[in-house]
This record gives C-alpha cells, structure tokens and sequence, in this order.
C-alpha cells in the first residue's frame, strides 16, 4: 500500500475515531458505534486493496491518475453530519441523516467488496446494501427514520449510475461516491423542507431555518436537478449542436425555472417569488458587496487570461507543487517548456483561490444570507454552464469549452470539467450547512465560529500558500508526491493566520486556549491530507476541515449548562 494512500485513510481513521468517542459522549451511542464502523471498514478495505483504484468495467470508466479514494469518499458525508449532532445537539433530522450518510457510505464498499467496482450489482450486493439501509435505523430511530434512508441509499445508486457509467473518467470511487450521497442528502431534505413548509411545521422531522437558508436550498437543489435533467436528455456529449437543440434546450430550462422552481420558491418564503428576490437584494450593504464582486471578477479573470498557457502540456498534473527536483536532470527543451506551462497553469488556477478569500470572507463576515443564496445561485448557473458545454449547445458551447480549456489539467480529462464546480461547491458547503442547522447559542466556541470560513479558509489561503511556497522553496517531499513538508507548513500558518485575523477580537487566546489548540490541530489534519490525497482536494478538503473544526469545539451539552 503506497505511502499517500496509508495516510489518507489514517487520517480518515482518526478523525472517525474522534468524532465516534464525542458522539457517544452526547449520548448516541448507536450511531457512534455506526460511525466508527463506517470508518474502520472503509479505511480497512482500503488497505486490504492496497489503495490501488477499483475496476473500470461494464462501461464505468474511472479518474485513471488516482487511487480509489474509499476511506475518505465513503466517510466524509457521515463524518460531517455527525459533527454537526455533536455541535448542535440532539435533533431528530440530523439524526436520521446521519444513520442515511452512513448507509450510503457503506454502498460503495458493499460494492467494492462483492464486485470490485463503483457500483452495487448482483442479488447478493443489493441485498446487504439494502439491509445495511433499512435495518439499523429501523431498529434505532423508527419506520420514518428507515423510509428516509432507503430513499437516500436508492437515490444516492442512482445518481451513482449517472456519475460512473453515463460519465467518463470523471471521477474516483470515493469522489462519485461522495458527490452522489451529498445530491442524494440535499435532494431529500429539499423534499423534507417542503413536506415541513406544507404542513406547518408540524412533523418532529422539522427543523426552524431561515428565509435565506431555505430559499439557498430550493436554488442549489433546483439547478442540480435541472443540470441532471438537461444532461440526461441531451444524449452523448457533442462538440457543436445547432438549430433545435438550443431551443429545446431554452425552452427546457425556462418551463423548469418558472414552472417549478419559481412556484416552489415563493411557496418556500411565503411571499411571490421575484418580488421577494428584488427585495432580498436591494439593500445596500448587499449591492455594495455585489459591486465589489463584479470588480474583482473582472480584474482576476483579466490577469489569469494573461498568465494562462495558451496550450496545456498533455502531462501537466493537478494541483501538485511543481518545480523543484523534478525534470532538473537535463530532460531537455521539452521538459522545461512543460514545467513552465504546468507552473503558469498552477498560477492561475490558484489566482481563483485567493479570489475566493476576496469575494467571499468580507460577505461572510457581514452579510451571510446574503452570502448563501449568492452561492447557491452560482452554483446552479455553474452547473447550468456545463451543462450546455458538454450538450454542445450553440452559441455558447464553443466559447465555454475554449474558456475551460485554457485552465484544465490531467484530472479533467474526461466527459465533465468539475474542478471550478468543486472549488465554488468547496467555498459554499460549510456557508450553506452552517445556516441548515441553527447554532445552540449566540456565541459559539472558536472551533464553530471557523466552521462556516472552513472552505475559504483552506482552499482560498491553505491550499495556494503550499502550492506557492512548495514551489519556491520547497525541498522536502512527502513520499510518493509532488507536494513538500515546506508547502504543507506554510499552508498551516496561512490558515492560522487567516483564522486569527478574523476571529481573535471575539474570541481570545487566553480565554480560549483549549480551543485555539484544537482549530490548529484540525488545520494541521487537513494541511497533512492535502499533501498525501490523491482525490481532487477542492471537492475533500473542506467538508473534512468544516468536520475537524465542529468537532475540535467543546460538547454540546458544555455550552448549554
């Protein structure tokens, strides 16, 4: 077993491990002993497999530079649901997605370990994956409990289907994995939020969010089912399709977006849909922010433009530390032009990063609703995009695929262009699952307090300082990898920092010493996992850094005595 993967799944292990022990101190014992489980069977199949990636066969084609990525693909939805039950209390929702996080998690394992693939085939895999789903929160939590786990598990194989076989070379076992259980998860508390909107709160599954909250759920949730929709009527991926497949491509998307998502928003707040949007955003601190976005896009995009390679070399790797030893043994001309288009192309993507930290730390700081639609919609007119890139939809196909391919790299090579999705999606999860499950008091510890920034935190500053200090001054390396113990420090004292400016005038050092200790000792686990994963780190890293913080901060039960 390789170095990277050893590592990725202790790391995976011990953070399992942690969160299961504050789990059961909070009183849930079952699905602490879930949890760790789930944890111990993934990472234990991993090293049984020795990391290596599962089979591509019956028309699965997988993310070829990788490994499986089965410890932390599997464990991450479950590891993030139950730090939110240990961070804000016993509810009877997140108690029932945990169990459904875990069931669905245990899916790509179950598959692994009968068929040696992405998916579940056969009596035998579908029959313990249906018990695994049904079973335990039947016994634990009640019938309604088990009815919402089997709708995640069957909905997270479906949308797995989708990821592994109408896809190509997209995705890693764990990457598809977690991408279909965290779609499957939003879907079904979209339908949970609306059954509770109909009803009037009435069921005990009900859980009081927010205007913003709720209408930044129907948005994300309506541009992924639209995406889904779109892509899955399209047909086979074409580089350029005119004439009737634009319109019925528009006319598609506009019957959805005002025949379902419009009504469906407006029966969410209450209120006609696009007056109460007009009203949500003329304010003007809001249009302030906006202004400011709209400017700082327009200068980074100018200047990554500018600092992009004009053509990609075919062997340009990921988000790696380029430089350094490598190719310095007189390769020649080839391998110098190669390092230096695989350095700009590293540039530039992270000139996005610490575009991120501009757009969306100051919103964060002072407008979060305001900051968690905004992200939702993006992510929607995201995933829109591709889309109609990959339907080759005129007239906007052509220009969209130029665009992209000016940033790509090895790991979006195939059917799907992902990693500007991730890097939003990284941005947005922990904004739009710490506004989904209401704070137990006004003033959290330091560890919950750094959990909504987790994503900006890590990707914007932690991940682009490494890469930045790794190539110039980095000399040790990390076995099996590119990265460097250098980068990976810098990457700790750039989100120390970061954290530091931010939170200490509310929450200082010395009143809070135990819980400065654990956010350093969360930033160093993610620091440590974005050197040795071979899973594309914009989509791991900040469900697992939003999942260390909420865990690194005192019980529950500490805060409400």
């Amino acid at each position: 077993m390789t170095f990277c993967a050893t590592a990725e799944a202790a790391l995976a292990l011990g953070l399992g491990a942690t969160i299961a022990y504050r789990l059961a101190s909070v009183g849930f014992a079952a699905e602490a002993a879930a949890l760790a489980l789930l944890c111990a069977a993934a990472c234990g199949l991993e090293y049984l497999r020795g990391g290596a990636p599962l089979a591509s066969r019956a028309g699965c084609s997988m993310r070829p530079d990788a490994g499986a990525g089965l410890a932390v693909g599997a464990s991450s939805p479950a590891l993030v649901v139950a730090a939110l039950v240990v961070a804000r209390g016993p509810s009877p929702l997140l108690r029932t997605y945990l169990w459904a996080a875990a069931a669905g998690g245990a899916q790509p394992l179950l598959a692994a370990a009968w068929c040696d693939g992405p998916l579940l085939r056969g009596a035998p895999a579908l029959a313990s994956a249906l018990l695994v789903a049904v079973v335990p929160p039947l016994v634990v939590v009640g019938p309604t409990a088990a009815a919402i786990c089997a709708a995640v598990a069957a909905l997270s194989q479906l949308l797995a289907v989708g990821a592994f076989a109408a896809v190509q070379r997209c995705f890693t076992a764990g990457e598809g994995a977690m991408m279909a259980l965290m779609s499957a998860l939003l879907i079904v508390d979209a339908a949970v939020v609306t059954s509770c909107t109909v009803a009037d709160g009435g069921p005990a599954l009900c859980v009081a969010r927010g205007e913003a909250a709720t209408a930044s759920e129907a948005v994300a949730c309506g541009g992924l089912l639209l995406a889904l929709l779109l892509l899955a009527l399209c047909g086979p991926p074409r580089p350029a399709a005119t004439g009737w497949r634009a319109v019925r491509f528009a006319a598609l998307a506009l019957t959805f977006t005002g025949g379902v998502l419009a009504p469906w928003l407006g029966l969410l707040v209450g209120a006609e849909p696009i007056g109460w949007v007009v009203r949500f955003f003329v304010q003007p601190t809001r249009l302030a922010i906006a202004a400011g976005w709209v400017a700082a896009i327009v200068v980074v995009s100018a200047l990554a433009a500018r600092v992009a390679p004009a053509v990609v070399h075919p062997t340009a790797g990921g988000d790696g530390e380029a430089g350094g030893a490598d190719g310095s043994d007189g390769a020649g001309a080839a391998a110098t032009k190669a390092r230096r288009q695989r350095a700009r192309l590293l540039l530039t993507r992270k000139l996005y990063h610490f575009l991120a930290v501009a757009l969306f730390v100051p919103a964060a700081l002072l407008e979060r609703d305001f900051l968690q639609l905004c992200m939702a919609g993006a992510l929607a007119v995201f995933l829109l995009l591709e889309a109609v890139r990959v339907c080759g939809v005129a007239p906007l196909a052509a220009p969209l695929g130029g665009f992209v391919r000016r940033f790509v790299d090895a790991r979006d090579g195939g059917t799907l262009v992902l990693t500007h999705v991730y890097l939003l999606l990284g941005c947005a999860l922990p904004v739009l699952l710490d506004a989904a499950v209401p704070a137990p008091s006004a003033r959290d510890a330091v560890g919950r307090a750094a959990a909504p920034l987790a994503g900006v935190t890590v990707l914007g500053v932690g991940d682009a300082m490494a890469s930045a200090v790794g190539i110039a001054a980095g000399r040790t390396r990390w076995p099996g990898t590119r990265k460097t113990v250098e980068g990976t420090a810098a990457g700790w004292a750039s989100c120390m920092l970061l954290l530091a400016a931010l939170l200490l005038p509310h929450h200082p050092l010395s009143a809070e010493a135990r819980g400065w200790a654990g956010v350093a000792a969360a930033t160093a686990l993610v620091c440590v996992l974005e050197a040795v994963t071979t899973q594309i780190d914009n989509l791991l890293l900040p469900p697992v850094y939003f999942a260390a913080l909420l865990a690194a901060g005192p019980l529950v039960l500490d805060s409400q005595n």
